[in-house]
């Protein structure tokens, strides 16, 4: 389990690292309206909707993990090979 956790936070820190270059480039005017403001001590919110779990990670600007949550999803099979989540309940 630590092994994934440790995939996933490097994955995670590499698609953020991403999205900060994109916003934070003036240069590329597809982002630009989302450019990043000056922030003293900015945070980063990972939310991971998955089929058995809801997953959120808060990152700080060097991509250190400072918090993190997980709950578990309920699976509604109203019939046979049936299977939904309730958006309500996220």
């Amino acid at each position: 389990m630590e092994h994934e956790t440790k995939k996933l936070h490097m994955s995670l820190k590499s698609k953020l690292k991403n999205v900060i270059r994109l916003t934070s480039d003036p240069e590329n005017s597809e982002y630009s309206s989302c450019s990043l403001v000056s922030i003293k001590n900015p945070y980063i919110l990972s939310i991971d909707i998955g089929t058995s779990s809801i997953r959120a990670y808060l990152f700080s600007k060097s991509f250190e993990i400072k918090s993190s949550s997980q709950t578990s999803q309920t699976i509604h099979c109203p019939e046979p090979h049936a299977f939904e989540l309730e958006p309500e309940e996220f």
